[in-house]
């Protein structure tokens, strides 16, 4: 692909309200990835999907979090809320942004708790439905079911009554 090429569909992409995770405008080399469809579908079967609904207001987002309070064992429990609506909710990945929006809505953590608690657990870095086989612990599972259920919960509410959708977190 030119150069040209590239620069014109940068320039297009920027004219609209889009946003993109990754874009890849140019691939060298094999890069192929291979899994075994039996497992695939074992990993289905066992995992909850996570829905993809959209955004979400930094309001409903602590309303499911105190709703789920039972399954927060620390700070760190905080983490797994993130991956969720960072995997279900097109939040973003931005922690710091996550943790100075926590602290607006009142609920307080010191500055790098989320990007310590991912560091220290691995498999938060995989997509939610792929913790299982990568050593997630049972409260974490818990924590994230419990709160996908919640938000699942807060945004067929919303939709009903036609509120919380105006501050959207980004």
């Amino acid at each position: 692909m030119s150069d040209e090429l590239k620069l014109k569909i940068i320039q297009e992409l920027s004219k609209g309200n889009v946003r993109i995770g990754q874009l890849i405008m140019e691939v060298q080399g094999d890069n192929h990835y291979h899994e075994k469809e039996d497992m695939t579908q074992k990993q289905e079967a066992q995992a909850p999907q996570a829905p993809t609904q959209g955004s979400i207001s930094s309001e409903q987002m602590v309303i499911a979090l105190k709703q789920c309070s039972a399954y927060i064992w620390g700070n760190s429990a905080y983490s797994i809320a993130f991956c969720v609506c960072r995997d279900a909710f097109n939040m973003g990945d931005n922690a710091s942004q996550y943790e100075r929006v926590l602290c607006n809505q009142g609920i307080m953590l010191p500055a790098g708790t989320i990007n310590t608690a991912m560091n220290r657990n691995q498999w938060m870095k995989y997509p939610i439905d792929r913790w299982e086989e990568n050593g997630a612990s049972g409260r974490a599972l818990k924590l994230r079911n419990a709160f996908i259920k919640q938000m699942e919960m807060l945004k067929t509410d919303s939709r009903k009554e036609g509120v919380g959708e105006e501050k959207v977190l980004e």
